[in-house]
């Protein structure tokens, strides 16, 4: 009678561990979001979208 044989299992690999990375702060993440954005969509948006906000919400007069 003939049987097979299975090849001997290797022992699992431990890890390097891996150094803990600094999470980033909020304005880093924002950054890299903006980043993301392609520049023809950027400019496109308003550059006084704060002082005008009502103009851009609701229609009202800007305020250049």
């Amino acid at each position: 009678m003939v049987t097979k044989r299975t090849p001997a299992k290797e022992p699992p690999r431990r890890r390097e561990p891996q150094p803990k990375k600094e999470p980033l702060s909020l304005w880093e993440r924002l950054a890299a979001i903006g980043a993301r954005i392609p520049t023809e969509d950027r400019a496109d948006h308003p550059r006084d979208g704060a002082r005008n906000l009502e103009h851009y919400l609701y229609g009202a007069p800007r305020e250049d």
